[in-house]
């Protein structure tokens, strides 16, 4: 492998780790859009349900 070469760079690493979140996070958002879409305002709900603790859990 030439990552040795490519890593003096340092900012290919960084970009490649990028990438990979980026590739990964559109091939399980397109794959499972329907899903996401059921998960996001399930969250949106914990978020509401979250809030009030949060602010008393730290003074």
């Amino acid at each position: 492998m030439s990552t040795e070469t490519i890593s003096e760079d340092g900012n290919y690493l960084d970009y490649n780790t990028w990438f990979l979140s980026v590739c990964c996070r559109f091939v399980v958002g397109s794959t499972l859009s329907g899903y996401i879409e059921n998960v996001s305002e399930v969250y949106a709900d914990w978020e509401r349900c979250e809030q009030p603790y949060s602010g008393t859990k730290v003074p």
